[in-house]
C-alpha cells in the first residue's frame, strides 16, 4: 500500500501525487509553501484501506455524518467525517485523509504545535476522486 498515491492539500485544495509511507506522514504543499502563509504548506496525511462505512444524515439532502472504520500501519481505525455531500467510498478502496496543522491567533495566526483531529480533505484512490470536508 505504500508509494505513490493522490493527496489533498487541506488549505488551497489542490490535488497531486505524493509517496506516503506509514500512517501520518508529513506532506507539503509547494503552491502553498511559494506563498509563505503561517501553515507553511505542510500538513499530515494518512493512507488507508476502508473496511466500512456508517451514514447518518439530520435530514434529508444533508449534512452528513460518516463514521470510517478503516486499516492503517498502526491497525484499525475510526474516523468521523462531516460532508454537506455524499460520498462515493465502498469497502476495500484505498483512501487518503488530509490533516491540517492547528492555529493560534486571529490576525497574526501562528502554528500551536499540534494537528486538527478532523481530516479536511478526503481522496478515494481507487476510485480518483476526491472531496473537501
Amino acid at each position: 500500500m505504500h508509494g505513490e498515491h493522490g493527496v489533498g492539500c487541506p488549505y488551497c485544495n489542490s490535488m497531486y501525487s505524493a509517496t506516503l509511507s506509514g500512517t501520518l506522514t508529513q506532506v507539503e504543499c509547494s503552491y502553498c509553501k511559494g506563498r509563505k502563509q503561517w501553515h507553511e504548506g505542510l500538513f499530515r496525511a494518512t493512507l488507508a484501506t476502508v473496511r466500512s462505512k456508517k451514514k447518518r444524515s439530520i435530514r434529508r439532502g444533508g449534512p452528513y455524518l460518516w463514521t470510517l472504520r478503516v486499516v492503517t500501519d498502526e491497525g484499525e481505525k475510526l474516523i468521523e467525517l462531516a460532508t454537506s455531500t455524499s460520498i462515493n467510498i465502498a469497502s476495500r478502496d484505498i483512501v487518503t485523509l488530509s490533516y491540517p496543522k492547528c492555529s493560534r491567533g486571529i490576525v497574526r495566526k501562528k502554528w500551536d504545535g499540534t494537528w486538527k483531529a478532523m481530516p479536511k480533505v478526503l481522496v478515494n484512490n481507487t476510485l480518483h476522486q476526491s472531496w473537501k470536508l
